[in-house]
């Protein structure tokens, strides 16, 4: 097989997939479209951000038909394929190629089941970039995505909700060679001056962050041992130290699920506290056994109160997060399992 990854890569998530795919001997390349705002790697990037509307589809057009050629598997990401508005679908299904995509956010995710679903975060996630595609447009572009596919998956279980037949895959960004604990890092509280939270807001508003500020302020007045660092617009190997010498993460306190900030953290042992909401358990088969702690803006006082007071022993859940992203969230795992999909498309064929 000859994989492709592309057109865009948000979270790192098409990257980290190729790799493993590359580690388990096959051939796999990941091609971006244009940059996007962390600057993951790719194998090709081709920039068409600077580029006019007409030599951008001249460009796309001519990439298209470099890969009918090289490429048997596409794997597309964020409602997106080698061509607007996915015409090169039918194309590629003629050509007998095998067709992945997997959703990651806004591409699908609805305006109207969403509010009717939790109408407290869903509001602050819509006010963003959701709301540029109408639901009736996005529902169009699911139908026709999954005619043309032979499987699709989405990253956040919530999107279920608007792609019932996709299913859910794990983050697989992460290289666990790269984000790996030190050793001996276990807190103590009676020996250390203060207890350092990292928060990391790609949305202050989306990521509840304002929460986050009060709150840690709140317990710093009250005499707690506690600071918040923001990890904003920093590069990967920044964030990565940063991340090290912190004791506790929280990753977002309004849209119900964990992201790829978290998962990142569990690999470096960290604690982490998250939103999690429980209707969406249904959904994700290894539900019960996120070492996440959950907490919304209404408990997360109390929450990192007792995080406070029982440090050493919540240290415990940091041991259980690595072990958690080692078994869920492993990028080889995830590969293999993709592989096997892709194969068994073949066999049908």
């Amino acid at each position: 097989m000859k994989i492709l990854h592309t057109p865009s890569d948000v979270g790192g998530q098409a990257w980290g997939l190729s790799r493993a795919e590359r580690i388990l001997g096959y051939y796999s390349d990941n091609v971006i479209f244009q940059a996007g705002k962390f600057l993951y790697n790719s194998d090709v990037n081709l920039h068409l951000e600077n580029k006019t509307l007409f030599l951008q589809l001249i460009l796309q057009v001519i990439f298209f038909l470099k890969c009918i050629t090289k490429y048997n598997v596409f794997h597309f990401y964020f409602g997106q394929s080698l061509l607007p508005r996915n015409i090169d679908l039918p194309i590629l299904k003629f050509f007998r190629k095998k067709i992945f995509f997997t959703f990651q956010g806004c591409d699908i995710r609805l305006h109207k089941t969403k509010l009717a679903w939790d109408n407290h975060h869903c509001i602050i996630v819509h006010t963003h970039s959701c709301n540029i595609i109408s639901d009736h447009e996005k529902l169009k572009k699911i139908k026709f995505i999954s005619k043309y596919s032979n499987k699709t998956f989405v990253l956040n279980p919530d999107l279920k909700l608007a792609s019932t037949t996709s299913e859910m895959l794990p983050y697989s960004h992460i290289d666990l060679n790269i984000w790996k604990p030190i050793k001996n890092n276990k807190i103590s509280m009676p020996k250390k001056k203060i207890l350092t939270v990292v928060h990391a807001p790609t949305d202050r508003e989306i990521k509840g962050t304002q929460y986050i500020i009060d709150t840690v302020k709140k317990l710093s007045e009250n005499g707690y041992r506690i600071k918040l660092q923001l990890l904003e617009n920093l590069t990967h190997i920044e964030m990565i130290s940063a991340c090290l010498k912190a004791d506790l993460a929280i990753d977002q306190l309004l849209i119900g699920w964990y992201g790829g900030y978290a998962v990142e953290m569990m690999a470096l042992e960290k604690p982490v506290i998250c939103y999690l909401d429980k209707r969406l358990s249904s959904f994700v088969p290894y539900y019960n056994k996120i070492p996440i702690i959950n907490a919304s803006p209404k408990t997360l006082y109390s929450v990192l109160e007792d995080f406070l007071k029982n440090a050493e022993s919540i240290h415990q859940i940091g041991i259980k997060s690595r072990k958690f992203v080692e078994k869920i969230h492993n990028p080889i795992t995830i590969a293999q399992k993709l592989t096997n999909i892709y194969k068994d498309a073949y066999s049908k064929s």
